[in-house]
């Protein structure tokens, strides 16, 4: 039986004053995968996340819901559809005037029919998991920037969405991922084992042989002006971490763990092996 994807991309292009952003994309994502959009800074990432939700719709082409185009969606459908979707965007997003509790509280008292005793439980347990109790009734202007990088990650996460959509996520310092060095980046899993960071790694590391390593390929070869050939490893490493331990004694341990999850090579004429 074959698997029908969750979200699909057919053909997908879209313009802006002429510039041609996203020109005839196509992709699929199935229930259970952790996917990731690798992309130089203006190619597209955001752009492609923003017509997933609807914020953006096509110049052409279809995306597709479990098989139904979301343009054909009644309105019913498509604010059912959304329910099930968070969106975590890439400057957090948080009102000004609202406390971190009801940032968070947000979307639980505008897309459900919870009493406030049960939303006020459901934000506290996120609030509780993201380590934001000390600052709960704080507003944003009040905390840094990683707590309020926490804040936007609970309040995407307290309506228990299908699919959680992390715009940026490498500037999620503290709660997802962040840059180390100019060829290094930490990813932390918050509420995760070590077999579910297993998990995650092996589906990113499928994927970049797949989709990834590739698209890497061709980007070096543009910033390089380049037709020789080259060849890359990317490694990856594994580490619990403990409360009150700092991040860089987990990142250390980690490159302990390294082992390579992906190569790429190429013969002359830059065909790949």
């Amino acid at each position: 039986m074959i698997k029908e994807p969750l979200i699909e991309f057919v053909d997908v292009t879209k313009s802006f004053d002429g510039r041609t952003v996203l020109d005839r994309v196509n992709f699929k994502i199935f229930e259970g995968e952790v996917s990731t959009l690798i992309g130089l800074s203006g190619s597209g990432k955001s752009v492609t996340l923003k017509h997933i939700v609807g914020l953006l719709k096509p110049d052409w082409g279809q995306i597709l819901y479990r098989g139904k185009p979301i343009d054909r969606m009644s309105n019913k459908e498509w604010n059912a559809t959304l329910a099930r979707i968070s969106y975590m965007f890439q400057n957090n997003a948080l009102f000004d005037s609202m406390t971190v509790f009801d940032n968070i509280a947000l979307a639980l008292r505008r897309t459900t029919s919870l009493t406030r005793k049960e939303i006020a439980e459901k934000v506290m347990a996120r609030i509780e998991q993201t380590e934001l109790t000390d600052v709960a009734h704080k507003y944003p202007a009040e905390i840094s920037g990683g707590m309020q990088k926490r804040t936007a990650l609970a309040r995407a996460l307290v309506t228990d969405p299908q699919i959680v959509l992390f715009d940026e996520h490498f500037g999620l310092v503290g709660a997802f991922s962040t840059r180390q060095t100019i060829d290094e980046f930490a990813s932390l899993l918050p509420f995760s084992n070590r077999e579910e960071a297993e998990h995650i790694m092996n589906d990113f590391t499928r994927d970049l042989q797949e989709h990834g390593l590739e698209s890497l390929s061709a980007l070096i070869r543009k910033a390089t002006s380049s037709e020789e050939c080259f060849e890359f490893t990317i490694l990856g490493g594994l580490a619990r971490g403990q409360p009150q331990v700092e991040l860089d004694s987990i990142i250390e341990f980690a490159r302990f763990d390294l082992r390579p999850i992906a190569r790429f090579s190429c013969e002359r004429g830059g065909n790949s092996k």
